[in-house]
This record gives C-alpha cells, sequence and structure tokens, in this order.
C-alpha cells in the first residue's frame, strides 16, 4: 500500500489553490500600491496648500487679463504637460469655454531639427520667443533631471516678463534658476512624478474653473 503522503494531490484542487494565493498576493499588493499612492500625494499637497493656492491666483488673474498658461516638461512628463494644458482648452467637469493653456511639449518637428543642428536647448526658448507675452505664467513640469532646455525657457520667460512655476520632485528638489513658485511632488521613480503630476494638473484646472465660473 501506497504511503498517504506519496499520493498525488487532486490537480483540480492544487491549480484552486494556487490561484487563491496569488489572488491574495495580488490583492494585497493592490492595496499596499493604493496605500503608499495615498500617503504620497497627502505629503506632496498638505504642507504646500498655501503654495497652490497662489498659484491658482496668479493663473485666474492672468486669465481674467487674456494672459496665457504655458507649459513645458522634462523627459516623460511632456505627456503629462500635453494632458494639463488639453484639460483647460477642452473641459474637465463641465462645458465652458476655452482657457488660453498651451503645451510646448508635441512639436517633433522642431524637436527633430533643432537637434539635426545640436540645438536641443533651444526646443522651448524658441517657441516662447514667439508665443510669451509680459503677464504669462510658465508652468515647468521637472523630473528632478538637469536640462538644458528649461534653463533657456526660463530665461526666455524672465525676459519676457512671465510669471515661472515649478513642478519637481522633492527629492532632490529644485536647483535651477530662480521662479516664483515651486511645488514638490513625493516620487521615487518616474511613473510616480507622473501620476501625482497629472493629479497635480487636475486639481489646478478644478480650483482654476471653480474661481473662473463659480460651479
Amino acid at each position: 500500500m501506497l504511503c498517504p503522503d506519496l499520493v498525488c494531490p487532486d490537480p483540480v484542487c492544487h491549480l484552486r489553490e494556487s490561484l487563491e494565493r496569488r489572488w491574495v498576493m495580488s490583492q494585497s499588493r493592490i492595496m499596499t500600491a493604493v496605500a503608499q499612492h495615498v500617503e504620497r500625494v497627502t505629503k506632496s499637497f498638505e504642507l504646500q496648500s498655501e503654495e497652490l493656492a497662489g498659484l491658482v491666483e496668479q493663473v485666474v488673474n492672468g486669465f481674467y487679463h487674456e494672459q496665457k498658461l504655458l507649459l513645458a516638461a522634462s523627459g516623460a512628463l511632456g505627456d503629462v504637460a500635453n494632458l494639463i494644458a488639453n484639460q483647460f482648452l477642452h473641459r474637465l467637469h463641465f462645458e465652458r469655454p476655452q482657457l488660453p493653456a498651451v503645451s510646448l511639449c508635441h512639436d517633433l518637428t522642431l524637436a527633430a531639427s533643432l537637434a539635426r543642428h545640436n540645438l536641443d536647448d533651444q526646443y522651448y526658448a524658441r517657441q516662447l520667443q514667439m508665443l510669451a507675452a509680459s503677464g504669462d505664467l510658465l508652468l515647468i513640469l521637472a523630473d528632478g533631471q538637469h536640462d538644458a532646455a528649461i534653463d533657456a525657457a526660463i530665461q526666455v520667460a524672465r525676459d519676457k516678463e512671465c510669471a515661472i512655476a515649478v513642478l519637481c520632485p522633492a527629492r532632490p528638489g529644485w536647483n535651477g534658476p530662480a521662479i516664483d513658485f515651486k511645488l514638490e511632488l513625493e516620487a521615487d521613480n518616474t511613473g510616480e512624478l507622473a501620476e501625482t503630476a497629472l493629479l497635480f494638473g487636475r486639481l489646478l484646472c478644478e480650483l482654476v474653473e471653480h474661481e473662473l465660473f463659480g460651479i
């Protein structure tokens, strides 16, 4: 007679137990990721609410005076800048007039042309020379790495008498030229920075909509 310990278990039962273990592990990872996201968002915004309120006031006053919100970004945050601009141009929660927000991150032809002549650092500066005017606000989404194109953009914005705001990771923080507004986001990698920056953009648009339209 075979020892019971050597008898193969029911394969269906074994598969069910394996799937249940994986489900428990996946659920645990999901809840941990959600909890970490909430913690990052809380740390990012609860201590900087006054800075965000000041930025909202700057944007609202600019829109009242027919000034623009211009967005630039480092690396992968360019797509986030495009999405934020789209929320202002189109809508967030309700139908309303479009708001003058322009992302400078999607001109691939210009980027390729400048790169061909080793002028990558002029990507934003060239666009700002044509689009920016006194009183506009340049909002920069920085990924924490030095970016010569961002430095050049800030210089042009200063020359054009634009206000400048920077959204950057709390570590290492902002080490670039002087700016008017700075919001530091808790993030340990580009993915976390992008998701928190996108939330910031939605919140900024929502608060501006409320101030302009009272909804």
